[in-house]
């Protein structure tokens, strides 16, 4: 037959397959469904893959040259992420980079009075764009040595040029007030442009403007203490191992001429590419098991169509008998299979499109910034993921109904009429695929719950705070020196407003903020020295300075003793709060209440008068880190740092009321900032959220789709046997008896698919294990949870046909039984 004559007959087919597939508008629903969910999902996955391991950051020009550029001491696998600008100039020299830049991330105040606003800076040095070298979506960029070197320079990024200028076009020369000096826009960097961090950037300006956030120095090209981001572009020609070893040798060379440190220092080049560094967050891993898991989701789908498609044969048995009475070809019976599943996988592929752009959106919303997921419903990368996705179930699905459609061919005709009487034909692959689905179902809640209760106990940990009603403002001062008082007496006014609010309980001023900052300090006690507590290498405990009331304001349940009082002031007896882990480390074996602790500048002992029970310093994670509190009017020298109130109804209705008082009451000020103690803490919590989240959406998906497995083999177990269930049910069988037999295969394969996939789960835990929070992967309690949901998924699926054909009067079934005989 020639080419022509092959298309026609395909043709003819693809037509007959629609035809057949109208007459079954409940399969090809069901089928076409199904997989628009599993293509969808994994399609979208495997694109969040893409994002965090292939795809390379937008707007950077030859990406594959573009390094993290970070140190680690010889013999020690950590990684130091930052280091001082000294460094980064022994790298220039060093022969590896063709460009070497540092930077720094900082909020910054837009504007002045009333309508300032804070913004997201990230302050770089001269060569940060000639290591990325994007192109501006308008203007231009400064240039190391370029006349823009060491001038006030802005450059803004898509949105904030939409939000702050409207879009308009001569932006380029626009003033723009940051932190009250005027700055001019150079340029505006396109959508998509990495922020090389955890946050969306809203505008760059020079390291020269550190100095007024107070991140470094004036002096940050000659400081030693200053720690900086550093990325850095190779030397074409210049492999990574040899860069690595060129600038090993000038930092090393340089430490040795300073004194700077014991350990010989290395220099390890990561890839900016999120997830493939070596510095990756626990979020980028949680991503990866996500992608692996809508494998999963792919298959259970591919196996229900597969089940599907096997009743549906089953049904047209008679059909296929007849044929091979007639002579029927087994290319045939393949042409057939082919064009059967073209026209339930293409479909089904063209709405995963849709699936696929709302789960990605969908899924990106918890991630950070750093993740490139695209947000476009189309681009070459994201089709082709589909595309494969789509063409693995489709190998699938063709399969499965090939290997069958041979089976029916090469039989004998009447054995095999009287086997699908028996309701043999297909049955085992039928139960294998059920199994199948109920063990990878089961897996997928499993995951899902161990997800969920990694979140449960993040979220229930004690922080000495109400998040939910706790709020925190800080002030941006204007650049230079500015004395303490002066701050003091700048919160202080926002404090005495604030209070009179309806919505605010009450407010305190504390020193910086003592959850996010804090001054390196090594308490002692009269029995036990600083030697002793303190040997070298220990971790030092944090000091910090709050108001009176201060752990009663944020709502610090777990405090024993007493809280600050407004008779703590200079000249009474010196008196500290310690958290737990303190309190353990200087009093191992007795009440740290009441004992006193000396501190390098105190000239009396300071006197214990409250024991915190939450810990939350710079993480809410790192829960053995040692705090030490101070009443902020004992100590003059400190500058006021943060407001913190407490709401006393919705805080978060209250974030934009409480920013426009304090402003109002400093109207000299640039701007200032109000979040959410919640929204402080939750980027920590966002890898078990997202887990948890996705995990428990694909598992609900997973677990519809095999629950329409369920119900369809249950149906057809009772269809097949519905000339037995009448005769037993006339002999006087009890009902019970009857329904067990005809469903008992359903229930078997259900129960080998949960042993099967209680397997795979304690396999699969080893490596689970790392993305849980204080969760065993082998939660008995999660697990068991697990399988009785399912169980009782199973249970209801089969009680539904198994009802219905049990209702049925036994003549009607045994009539029924006869009309469907061969």
């Amino acid at each position: 037959m020639n080419l022509t004559g092959s298309a026609a007959v395909l043709g003819a087919e693809l037509r007959q397959a629609a035809r057949r597939l109208s007459r079954s508008p409940g399969f090809a629903m069901l089928a076409i469904g199904t997989l628009t969910v599993g293509i969808g999902i994994n399609a979208a996955m495997f694109a969040l893959m893409d994002a965090l391991l292939f795809r390379p950051p937008p707007h950077v020009a030859a990406p594959g040259e573009v390094v993290r550029v970070q140190l680690r001491v010889e013999g020690d696998s950590g990684l130091m992420p930052r280091t001082h600008y000294p460094n980064v100039v022994a790298l220039r020299a060093s022969g590896a980079f063709a460009a070497v830049a540092a930077y720094d991330d900082a909020s910054v105040s837009i504007g002045f009075g009333s309508d300032a606003q804070l913004a997201n800076a990230k302050l770089v040095s001269d060569e940060f764009f000639s290591v990325l070298r994007p192109a501006p979506r308008l203007g231009g960029l400064p240039a190391a040595g370029s006349e823009t070197a060491g001038e006030e320079w802005a450059v803004i990024s898509d949105g904030f040029w939409r939000r702050h200028f409207g879009g308009k076009p001569d932006v380029v020369g626009a003033e723009l007030a940051i932190d009250g000096h005027i700055h001019t826009v150079l340029g505006v960097l396109p959508g998509g442009f990495p922020n090389l961090g955890s946050r969306a950037v809203d505008v760059w300006v020079s390291l020269d403007h550190a100095p007024a956030v107070g991140f470094v120095s004036p002096e940050w090209r000659e400081d030693p203490e200053g720690w900086l981001a550093v990325i850095g572009r190779l030397v074409p020609g210049v492999g990574r191992v040899v860069a690595e070893q060129r600038a090993t040798a000038v930092v090393e060379d340089r430490r040795l001429e300073f004194g700077e440190g014991d350990g010989r220092l290395a220099v390890s080049l990561v890839s900016i590419v999120p997830g493939r560094g070596a510095d990756r967050s626990l979020e980028s891993d949680v991503s990866r098991w996500l992608a692996g898991v809508s494998a999963v989701v792919l298959l259970i789908a591919c196996a229900n169509v597969c089940n599907l498609a096997l009743l549906r044969l089953f049904a047209r048995r008679r059909e296929h008998f007849i044929r091979l009475a007639l002579g029927a070809s087994r290319w045939e019976f393949v042409r057939r299979s082919l064009c059967d599943t073209c026209l339930v996988v293409l479909p089904g592929a063209v709405g995963a499109l849709l699936v696929s752009f709302l789960v990605r959106n969908g899924t990106a919303a918890f991630l950070s910034g750093q993740i490139p997921v695209s947000r476009q419903l189309w681009d070459a990368r994201t089709a082709s993921i589909l595309a494969i996705s789509a063409a693995l179930a489709f190998v699938l699905v063709w399969a499965a109904g090939t290997v069958s459609h041979f089976r029916t061919a090469v039989v004998e005709t009447g054995w095999a009429a009287l086997a699908a009487d028996r309701g043999r034909l297909g049955g085992r692959a039928r139960r294998t695929l059920l199994a199948v689905q109920a063990a990878l179902c089961f897996v997928l809640l499993s995951a899902a719950g161990l997800f969920a209760a990694s979140l449960w106990r993040a979220e229930s940990l004690d922080l000495g705070v109400e998040l939910n009603r706790t709020i925190q403002l800080t002030v941006n001062f204007p650049p230079g020196p500015r004395p303490a008082a002066a701050t003091r007496a700048a919160y202080e006014r926002a404090a005495a407003v604030l209070g009179r609010h309806p919505g605010v309980e009450r407010v305190v001023v504390t020193g910086r903020s003592p959850y996010r900052s804090g001054t390196a300090a090594a308490p002692w006690t009269d029995e036990r020295g600083p030697a002793e507590l303190w040997p070298p290498g220990r971790q030092p405990a944090y000091q910090s300075t709050v108001g009176a009331g201060f752990f009663s304001a944020v709502g610090a349940g777990s405090l024993r003793g007493r809280d600050f009082e407004e008779g703590d002031q200079a000249g009474a007896p010196l008196v500290a709060v310690v958290n737990e882990p303190l309190a353990r480390h200087l009093w191992p074996f007795e009440d740290a209440l009441g004992q006193c602790l000396w501190l390098e500048d105190a000239p009396t002992c300071v006197r214990v008068v409250g024991v915190l029970g939450g810990v939350w310093k710079f993480s809410a994670l790192m829960r053995d880190v040692m705090a030490l509190y101070l009443p902020l009017a004992q100590t003059p020298d400190e500058p006021a740092g943060a407001l913190f109130v407490r709401a006393g109804g919705d805080a978060r209705a209250l974030l934009g009321p409480a920013r426009a008082l304090v402003q109002s009451a400093n109207p000299q000020l640039p701007a200032a900032g109000a979040v959410l103690a919640a929204d402080m803490v939750a980027p920590e919590f966002r890898p078990w959220r997202l887990g948890a989240t996705v995990f428990s959406a694909f598992a609900a998906v997973a677990l519809l789709i095999t629950s329409i497995g369920l119900y369809g083999t249950a149906a057809a177990a009772f269809a097949l046997r519905r000339t037995e269930i009448a005769v037993r049910l006339a002999l006087g069988a009890r009902w019970t008896h009857v329904a067990g037999a005809a469903a008992g295969e359903t229930v078997a394969s259900v129960a080998g698919g949960l042993a099967a996939g209680l397997v795979l789960v304690l396999v699969g835990s080893r490596w689970l294990g790392g993305v849980l929070f204080e969760t065993s992967p082998r939660d008995p309690a999660v697990l068991v949870q697990a399988a009785v949901l399912l169980l009782a998924i199973a249970a209801a699926a089969v009680a539904v046909p198994a009802v219905r054909a049990l209702r049925t009067r036994p003549a009607n079934l045994l009539r029924a039984g006869q009309e469907s005989a061969p």
